[in-house]
């Protein structure tokens, strides 16, 4: 399982997407509260650090290996995108 706490002034959870393929609630994910609950363990990137950044502009290093999780919530009247 994977945790994600999501900002306390977000008013609902609009959808999930893991790597781009949409979620669905209840199979694949819950809210709990300010936190979403992915069923799947999901590995999330490593930081890059300022070495890695140089490293990646000169060619000679990797990204970091993980997935994408993207959030859309309703929060301050409008949506908006949160990527964990």
């Amino acid at each position: 399982m994977t945790e994600i706490a999501l900002p306390d002034d977000v008013e609902a959870v609009d959808g999930v997407y893991v790597d781009g393929v949409p979620q669905v609630e209840g199979a694949d994910f819950e809210v709990e509260g300010a936190m979403l609950r992915l069923r799947q363990p999901v590995a999330l990137p490593d930081r890059v650090t300022a070495l890695g950044h140089v490293l990646v502009a000169l060619c000679a290093g990797v990204y970091p290996l993980g997935r994408s999780i993207d959030v859309v919530v309703q929060r301050g009247g409008g949506r908006e995108t949160i990527t964990a």
